[in-house]
């Protein structure tokens, strides 16, 4: 969704949101052999929102600006580990007779692929034209961003507890 407001005074505000939701499931051959016996089901959901808000100076004069926000969230939920149901289904008597199935086993998902984003920023910019040829430009930015991962591979190995980074920048 988008919507903007022009004043009187020919500032401008400037509304921007979208949102986004996204559930799939793959299946695959698990063990990436010609055998017909272990299968992987595999659940992805995406769910994501964001939003912006700017504020602009008159853009006809020599000086101009522009303030703004915007916010993004994010929620990642992936297996590709085996998956909510792996099923192995084992021939005992021969690889082309699985009509025959002897065995089959259900193993739960481990949800290690997950993960949950938190984006802020605020930002800034002031144009200046000193000149016809030439214009002094300053523009900021400062972000906000945390990541919460599961499972995931740092430098200590492959880690089945939750992480959090943050990071804080200009």
């Amino acid at each position: 969704a988008q919507a903007a407001y022009e004043f009187d005074n020919g500032m401008s505000l400037d509304v921007v949101g979208g949102y986004n939701e996204q559930n799939a499931n793959w299946i695959r051959d698990f063990d990436l052999t010609d055998r017909y016996n272990w299968f992987s089901r595999d659940p992805q959901a995406v769910k994501d929102y964001s939003g912006e808000i700017r504020l602009s100076s008159n853009q006809d004069g020599k000086f101009r600006w522009l303030i703004g926000a915007n916010y993004y969230d994010q929620t990642f939920t992936t297996s590709g580990a085996g998956g909510d149901n792996t099923t192995g289904c084992f021939a005992f008597f021969s690889t082309d007779d699985y009509a025959n199935c002897s065995l089959a086993l259900l193993f739960r998902n481990t949800f290690i692929n997950s993960d949950e984003s938190e984006v802020l920023g605020l930002f800034g910019s002031i144009d200046w034209d000193i000149s016809d040829e030439f214009t002094f430009i300053f523009e900021g930015r400062y972000q906000d961003d945390t990541l919460n991962k599961a499972g995931t591979l740092s430098e200590n190995g492959i880690s089945d507890d939750a992480f959090s980074l943050k990071s804080k920048t200009f």
